[in-house]
């Protein structure tokens, strides 16, 4: 059988949230997990072996480095905080949800088309954990490692809440 290698992709993407390009990302590219949490079912009749696995749910995150340190990408990477015309600040009462500073992040490949979306990637509902280290010094850039987490859309049908992987051209 022949390898088609012309299905090998690779290049950068382009990242938007709420709307809003998010500027450069590094060359460490950007990373896409899912980690599937299950429970196993066993019953006693078949001691350890398992008889099923039961779905409990799907964590997903993109990890990525935004190269533009701006105000704008500040607020995003900590949702934490206010933006305000020139400035952004952080200090929430403990409890405060993070869903309200959620919105959707869609990863773009840079070789396509802004109007081809069939590899988009789209979280409808994401947010950044608000957890990073900002490099500070003359040896580094200053650049901001954030994790986005995909949050349940419950305004979208049931099979797609967390995301969806292309989208059909119109």
């Amino acid at each position: 059988m022949a390898i088609d290698t012309s299905k090998i992709k690779t290049g950068p993407w382009e990242v938007k949230f709420k709307g809003n390009y998010i500027g450069a990302v590094t060359t460490d590219g950007i990373t896409l997990s899912f980690d599937a949490r299950t429970r196993e079912r066993m019953v006693d009749r078949y001691g350890e072996n398992l008889v099923d696995l039961i779905d409990m749910g799907l964590r997903v995150e993109v990890s990525l480095t935004m190269m533009e340190y701006v105000k704008e990408n500040l607020a995003v990477a900590l949702p934490q905080g206010h933006e305000y015309t020139s400035y952004v600040t952080a200090g929430k009462m403990a409890g405060t949800e993070l869903s309200g500073q959620a919105g959707e992040l869609v990863l773009h490949p840079a070789d396509k088309a802004a109007s081809d979306t069939t590899e988009d990637i789209v979280i409808h509902k994401a947010v950044c954990t608000g957890s990073f280290e900002l490099p500070l010094g003359t040896a580094n850039d200053r650049v901001l490692n954030v994790t986005f987490v995909a949050l349940l859309d419950t305004s979208k049908p049931e099979e797609s809440r967390l995301l969806q992987v292309g989208i059909p051209a119109r």
